[in-house]
């Protein structure tokens, strides 16, 4: 699969590998600058392959999570930036389902792929929860969104490309699994290395949901 400007994704991945080694080494600021970067980078390469990509609304999904990294580096402490961080990517979460429904052809669901889905994300609630406190609410709403994104994402079978389809599916559950981390680490007990685990997933995943939809053309 061509993709235009692909030395995009060589500048993608190696600003998400100096984040993590800024992460490894304490360097705040070098953090914050690294972050930021990461989504304006993928949004870059999806305009440049905007003739694969004929919808706007992966560039509003990227955006707003994008603002959830954002709003996410000054939480320190904070439930409101945790909780407009929270709400950014429930946003762009929504823009990803809008996404995967635009840019695939009929699609099927096969439904027993849900039920490890939906095993996972119940006892990722049940072990969090007692200690959630105010935020049971807002978490809540964000693991049916985040679920439902996983969910749009498998409905993509034979709806598109095989390697858009998993490409798409593979990211969508990284993305799971590094939000998981965030709420393992925050509302039960500390994860050793938790922020190199939870970027180091969520950089492949944004990855590999936006190069996936790029692959996302039959033609």
């Amino acid at each position: 699969m061509k993709t235009k400007a692909s030395w995009l994704i060589n500048v993608y991945l190696m600003t998400a590998a100096v984040h993590l080694v800024l992460l490894a080494a304490g360097k705040e600021n070098g953090i914050f600058i690294s972050k930021v970067l990461l989504m304006p980078e993928l949004a870059l390469l999806v305009w440049l392959n905007r003739g694969l990509v004929r919808t706007p609304l992966l560039l509003i999904a990227l955006f707003w999570c994008w603002m959830g990294d954002v709003l996410l580096q000054f939480s320190g402490g904070q439930d409101n930036f945790f909780l407009f961080g929270l709400a950014s990517f429930l946003l762009g979460h929504l823009f990803y389902m809008f996404t995967f429904s635009k840019l695939q052809q009929g699609g099927k669901l096969v439904w027993w792929w849900l039920v490890p889905v939906a095993a996972y994300v119940f006892f990722l609630l049940y072990t969090v929860w007692p200690g959630l406190g105010e935020m049971r609410i807002p978490v809540l709403a964000y693991a049916v969104v985040i679920t439902l994104m996983l969910v749009f994402a498998l409905h993509r079978y034979r709806g598109t490309t095989a390697i858009s389809f998993s490409t798409v599916a593979a990211g969508a559950i990284l993305f799971i699994i590094s939000d998981s981390l965030i709420a393992w680490n925050t509302f039960h007990e500390t994860i050793r290395y938790a922020s190199i685990a939870i970027m180091s997933t969520y950089a492949l995943a944004q990855y590999l949901i936006v190069q996936g939809l790029v692959w996302s053309r039959r033609d």
